[in-house]
């Protein structure tokens, strides 16, 4: 979760970045949607992901 801020009205959101395989890509996109109807996301292939403390969360999970 990234805290951001909107270009056009200047809200205050959160971002939800995330990186998965493309088998994992179907699931994303249907938990999104679900999620917010009117989000948008932007899907850009990666060939290596590093680093540690990663974990798992559910979209629309409350962060506490």
């Amino acid at each position: 979760m990234l805290n951001a801020q909107g270009g056009y009205k200047q809200d205050d959101m959160q971002v939800v970045m995330c990186a998965c395989n493309s088998k994992e890509m179907y699931q994303v996109r249907k938990a999104v949607q679900e999620a917010d109807p009117e989000s948008f996301f932007v899907v850009v292939e990666s060939h290596e992901v590093h680093g540690e403390g990663f974990k798992m969360t559910n979209i629309g999970e409350a962060q506490s």
